[in-house]
């Protein structure tokens, strides 16, 4: 039952303190909403469930494709899963890419 240990595992992280953003005093309208944390957290649950909660480790590339993926299902019909998984992808390379200090040049 290793995925439900990594599930547990990506709920502790997501719980832990240390993933708290942390607000500087900014004008409202720029503040992350709620619901996106919200969506980024299921879909980050789901991927965990089946086994991929180590998406840090992946190359940039791959998460750029898999979003381009679920975008052009979204515009086939398949539904708004398809854009809740592309915004959560298109984080995943930017995180990896911020984390690598990487330009945009350096991935293409």
């Amino acid at each position: 039952m290793e995925s439900a240990s990594a599930l547990d595992d990506l709920i502790q992280q997501l719980q832990s303190p240390k993933i708290i953003l942390t607000r500087p005093k900014i004008d409202k309208n720029l503040e992350i909403p709620p619901e996106a944390l919200e969506i980024l957290r299921e879909v980050l649950l789901v991927g965990a469930a089946k086994g991929n909660d180590k998406w840090w480790e992946k190359d940039i590339q791959e998460h750029t494709v898999a979003a381009s993926v679920h975008i052009d299902k979204l515009y086939k019909g398949g539904g708004s899963r398809h854009l809740n998984h592309a915004f959560t992808r298109l984080m995943m390379a930017a995180v990896i890419q911020h984390r690598n200090n990487l330009k945009q040049d350096d991935f293409s």
